[in-house]
C-alpha cells in the first residue's frame, strides 16, 4: 500500500494498493480506527496520488488511459487487446517517447477523476485532456483549493509532437469546464 491520504476530519484514509501481481493499483478506503478496507476504483491502468476533497465526500485521483481511447471502457478493451500482442517494437514521431526506464510512446496519458468516497463512483474531470504530466512523478504536482472548488496542477503545455518542452500551472473548476493556464505564454 502506498500514498496514504488522510480524510480532512481525520476519520479514514484514502491510499493506494495493488492487489496481484499485474493488477494495477488502486483506491482503497479504510476507517482509521481500524476495520477493513474499501476497494473504490477498478481503473484499467490503475490510479495514481490521491488527495480529498474538503468536505470528505469525494477523493481525486489521477488515472491513466490510452490517448485514442478516453474512456475507462475503451481503455480497458485496449489493454486487453495488447495483451495478446507479440510485437515489442516502438514507432513515433513525437520528440518525447522515454523517460529513464520508461516508454512514453503507449499513448497512456493522465486524467483527474473524482471519487465518490462511498459508493466508489468515478467521474472523469478531464474527458478531454491529452497531455503529460510530470514525467518524474506523474501526479504529484497538484493539489485542492481550500474551498474545494477548483484544483492546480502542473502539465506540459505543448501537444505532440512536442516541439517546445515546456510546462505550465492549470487551473480546473471541479464545477466543470476546461483546464485553464495560468500562464499560457
Amino acid at each position: 500500500s502506498t500514498a496514504p491520504s488522510v480524510d480532512p476530519a481525520g476519520r479514514r484514509i484514502a491510499f493506494l494498493r495493488k492487489t496481484g501481481d499485474e493488477e494495477p493499483a488502486q483506491l482503497f478506503v479504510m476507517p482509521l480506527d481500524g476495520g477493513e478496507a474499501q476497494r473504490l476504483t477498478d481503473l484499467p491502468l490503475g490510479a495514481l496520488a490521491p488527495r480529498w476533497l474538503p468536505g470528505g465526500e469525494a477523493v481525486l485521483v489521477w488515472a491513466p488511459l490510452y490517448r485514442d481511447h478516453p474512456t475507462p471502457a475503451a481503455t480497458r478493451a485496449e489493454r486487453d487487446a495488447r495483451k495478446g500482442a507479440k510485437v515489442k517494437a516502438r514507432a513515433t514521431e513525437d520528440r518525447i517517447y522515454r523517460y529513464w526506464d520508461r516508454w512514453l510512446t503507449g499513448g497512456e496519458v493522465p486524467h483527474l477523476f473524482r471519487v465518490d468516497a462511498v459508493t466508489g463512483e468515478a467521474t472523469d474531470l478531464l474527458p478531454n485532456w491529452t497531455r503529460f504530466l510530470d514525467f518524474e512523478d506523474a501526479g504529484s504536482g497538484y493539489d485542492v483549493s481550500p474551498d474545494g472548488r477548483q484544483v492546480a496542477f502542473h502539465a506540459l503545455a505543448a501537444d505532440p509532437p512536442y516541439a517546445d518542452l515546456r510546462f505550465c500551472v492549470y487551473t480546473l473548476d471541479l464545477a466543470g469546464g476546461e483546464p485553464q493556464p495560468i500562464d499560457p505564454e
